[in-house]
């Protein structure tokens, strides 16, 4: 099988610009996307609760503070 190589980076950064630009679904993919690769990484976390209050989506953004919580414990 062949191994793939990512960096969380990318993922953070492309989050961080689809939300700038209001493109809250392609944001919260790059997040969660980048989140999946090192899920220890708590900085994917801040930005899926920012992305869900954007999209008045409360119950997930309090779900993704909390397992920022739990993996940063």
């Amino acid at each position: 099988m062949a191994q793939r190589w990512v960096f969380q980076d990318v993922y953070i950064n492309l989050g961080a610009a689809y939300s700038r630009l209001g493109r809250y679904p392609e944001s919260l993919q790059a997040y969660r996307y980048g989140r999946n690769v090192n899920p220890a990484t708590t900085d994917f976390y801040d930005g899926l609760a920012a992305d869900y209050v954007a999209t008045t989506d409360m119950g997930a953004a309090a779900v993704a503070l909390l397992e920022k919580l739990a993996v940063s414990a």
